[in-house]
């Protein structure tokens, strides 16, 4: 399982946001909706460009390389959505980072065979587990 980041929270600056991030790493954020939401906001300015959002259910994945894919509830994407979203992620010509949200904890779901384990060590590069109401992760 990934390593648990210090608490931080939607007030870092823009430096801190961008030395967290990096070049194109991928985040996992695992909590309340409205806690994700909070942090993903903040994130907005940091983010490389273009900027797609997308829900688990009805899954849009952009065409062109590059850019942020912002995917909400990753925990409830079908097995087929999961296949098909590492296919896109291990393209060679994309680097797209992906930002997922998930509401509950994700690595159970792998141990039980319900989440592709290679799409989560994928996605999982950074995870951050946040708090309810507070908008901080643990």
């Amino acid at each position: 399982m990934g390593k648990t980041a210090p608490i931080v929270s939607e007030d870092l600056t823009a430096e801190d946001w961008r030395g967290l991030l990096g070049a194109y790493p991928n985040a996992l954020l695992i909590g309340p909706s409205d806690a994700t939401e909070r942090v993903v906001d903040a994130l907005l300015p940091q983010l490389h460009q273009p900027i797609c959002r997308s829900a688990c259910r009805g899954l849009s994945l952009p065409e062109n390389p590059g850019g942020t894919l912002i995917l909400e509830n990753v925990a409830a994407l079908s097995a087929a959505d999961q296949q098909r979203l590492f296919e896109w992620m291990i393209e060679p010509e994309r680097h797209t980072q992906v930002v997922a949200t998930s509401p509950s904890a994700v690595f159970p779901r792998v141990t039980n065979g319900s989440f592709l384990d290679v799409l989560y060590y994928r996605l999982n590069v950074m995870s951050f587990t946040l708090g309810a109401g507070t908008g901080r992760a643990t």
